[in-house]
């Protein structure tokens, strides 16, 4: 029995990666490309993977999840004040 097209959508690991380019990241995050380096560099923020350009690319999947991650730390806090 296979899964149906709708679960598959549910399951990170089914979905095909989408890679993402500086960019599109800056977009999603509202974040400058420095401070996205800067980031990277202190372990802060997902890195990039090589497709063998000069271009690196970052797996949209990851960086949904950060951006995840970052509201879950908000409402934790807000919690508890």
């Amino acid at each position: 029995m296979s899964a149906s097209p709708r679960r598959l959508a549910l399951i990170p690991e089914a979905r095909p990666a989408r890679l993402l380019s500086l960019h599109d990241v800056c977009d999603r995050t509202g974040r400058s490309r420095w401070w996205v380096r800067g980031a990277i560099l202190e372990g802060r923020f997902p890195k990039p993977v090589s497709t063998g350009s000069r271009s690196p690319r970052w797996v949209e999947h990851e960086i949904e999840e950060w951006i995840e991650k970052l509201i879950q730390q908000r409402d934790a806090t807000r919690g508890a004040a």
